[in-house]
Formats: structure tokens, sequence, C-alpha cells
């Protein structure tokens, strides 16, 4: 108790209940199940996973995945990746392959470094549009970047986007 923390620990007809202030830990005859926040529906967490996806380039080729992994916690998923690329054109730089396709409206973004011999372009940002499942790689003003732009040396990247599935 002297932490600050003081948990609660009842019993009911489906299990067990443990509640710490906003927090509760329900274990029943179905499993286990956390709510933060309060006990209401909306505060279930009831979804979670980790794993790697496979990043591809479209207009460029990746090469080498040094890393590809993903969190999902309810609708939100955050994807990270290290790719090296190469042997790129002249349409637009996108990288496929997202674990999840994003919600049917609204726009992400997260950040980007790129590394190598053709990277001449600056302010690039990188974006997950609506009912996707790619990453856009853009420059300043939405400006499409094309793949011959990217394709000499390691991509870096992190986004955070929502899905329904």
């Amino acid at each position: 108790h002297s932490s600050g923390v003081v948990l609660n620990a009842a019993t009911s007809q489906t299990g067990y209940i443990m509640t710490a202030g906003s927090a509760a830990m329900t274990f029943g005859p179905t499993g286990a199940t956390i709510q933060l926040g309060g006990l209401g529906a909306a505060n279930k967490l009831d979804d979670y996973e980790e794993g790697t996806w496979t990043p591809a380039g479209s207009n460029f080729t990746v090469g080498t995945i040094n890393s590809a992994k993903y969190t999902k916690i309810g609708n939100q998923v955050t994807v990270v990746f290290w790719v090296q690329a190469s042997s790129g054109n002249s349409s637009q730089a996108i990288i496929t392959g997202l674990p999840f396709t994003s919600v049917a409206s609204g726009y992400s973004t997260g950040s980007i470094n790129m590394h190598g011999s053709n990277p001449a372009s600056n302010n690039v940002q990188i974006r997950v549009s609506a009912n996707t499942t790619y990453i856009a790689i853009l420059t300043a003003y939405d400006v499409t970047l094309p793949g011959t732009s990217v394709d000499s040396g390691h991509i870096i990247g992190n986004v955070t986007y929502f899905t329904d599935q």
C-alpha cells in the first residue's frame, strides 16, 4: 500500500476480478481481459499483436530487409522498417506490404531516414493514405518522390496508422 496502488479482489460466478483505481483485470472461464481507465466496453484491451511484415518496393527494388516489425494494439498499428533499396525508376516510390489495410478515411504520417548516393530531395516524408496497404514516399508540398531518388542505400522508417481489421 505504501506505493500508492491498492488492489481490490473479488470473486463472482464468472471468475476472479482485480481492480486498481480505474483499471481492472478479469480472469474467467474463457481467459483474462484487461480494462484501463474504466470498466466499460470501450476500455477493454482485447487486441494485441506483434509480428513481422515484408516490405516491398513499388518503382524501386527492396533488396535486403534488415528489419520489419509491427505492433497492433486495438485498431492502432505501428510499423518499423529498415531496408536496402536499389534499381529505381521515374515513377513514385512506394513501400508496399503493410500488415493491415488502413481505415477508409484519413491519413497517417511517420518519419523516414534515407542514405545513399541518390537521395536528392529534402523534407522527405512518408504517408499512409486511406484504405491502402502501402506507404507513399513524398517531398514537401506532397510532391511524389521517384524511385530513382531512393534506389541506392538504406531506408529506415516508422509510421503509426489505424485499421478496421
